[in-house]
């Protein structure tokens, strides 16, 4: 018998067609077999198998005989083999061979570990910095979309998102005896630093303004909804973002606006000929 017919990874696909209940496999010549199913009735075979995949499958015990060794039938484990060669080819479907393999990571030097990251989705901060307006200029700068990237940054780092899951950090006897304090003890350094950091981006913005952009850029909501959610008429959150993405930049140090003369204060009062020497300090 070749090793290709009695292998299970061959004999499978042949098994499969007397999956269904109520089918079976009877000699129709030499080296065949038909197999009959209550699909059509039993009218004309389905599919024929080879003689020596039914061989394989009866010293494997996937068949069993009925009614005289006339009719071979699925035993209970060539049932479960079937239904397990099933789930695995629905869970990974087959790769044909000049289909290229999935790319690989590549390998990390020694020491450093991956950290996972969530993929995020694009935000309608994003898709504000993708669109333009009629005169073909994007609708945010990119000046104000890294204020607003940077605003939700500080914002992730600052653990300030609804938790979605249970917190099991005080599921332990321990860890509830050593909590003292308010939730603020769990914070780390990171956080509380970048907490700060919102509370002064906020205060340099303004609460009027602040609101939106935290909506926007942190929430990831809408123009649209945000301007329901507010009562706004329609496209004058467009104008409210603008001005709170300029006053963030501004704030971030990312627009160096020129100073004029006026704004400078005096340090010294000199004549036109004074010349600064070390003498009075040797």
């Amino acid at each position: 018998m070749p090793d290709a017919v009695s292998s299970e990874a061959t004999l499978l696909p042949h098994m499969v067609r007397l999956a269904r209940k109520g089918s079976y496999a009877c000699p129709a010549g030499p080296a065949d077999y038909a197999v009959y199913s209550p699909r059509n009735d039993y009218s004309t075979p389905i599919a024929t198998l080879p003689a020596a995949a039914i061989e394989a499958a009866l010293a494997l015990g996937w068949l069993e005989a009925h009614e005289a060794q006339a009719r071979l039938r699925l035993s209970a484990a060539g049932a479960r083999c079937v239904r397990r060669h099933l789930s695995g080819a629905r869970s990974r479907p087959a790769r044909s061979e000049s289909q290229p393999a999935a790319p690989r990571a590549p390998a990390l030097p020694e020491g450093l570990h991956a950290r996972a990251r969530p993929q995020r989705v694009e935000g309608p901060l994003a898709w504000l910095r993708r669109r333009k307006d009629r005169d073909g200029r994007p609708m945010i700068s990119e000046k104000q979309f890294h204020a607003g990237a940077r605003l939700a940054a500080d914002y992730a780092r600052a653990r300030l998102e609804a938790r979605v899951t249970a917190s099991w950090s005080l599921a332990s006897p321990c860890l509830r005896a050593q909590r003292q304090g308010s939730a603020a003890a769990d914070v780390s350094d990171m956080a509380m630093a970048a907490r700060d950091r919102i509370h002064r981006a906020v205060t340099a913005v303004g609460p009027e303004l602040a609101s939106l952009l935290l909506d926007v850029c942190c929430h990831d909501i809408g123009l649209e909804a945000a301007e329901k959610a507010r009562g706004w008429p329609a496209r004058s959150g467009k104008v409210v973002l603008d001005m709170g993405l300029t006053q963030l930049a501004r704030h971030y140090g990312l627009l160096r606006e020129a100073a004029g003369p006026a704004s400078a204060r005096p340090r010294a009062w000199v004549d036109a000929g004074y010349t600064a020497n070390l003498t009075r300090w040797l």
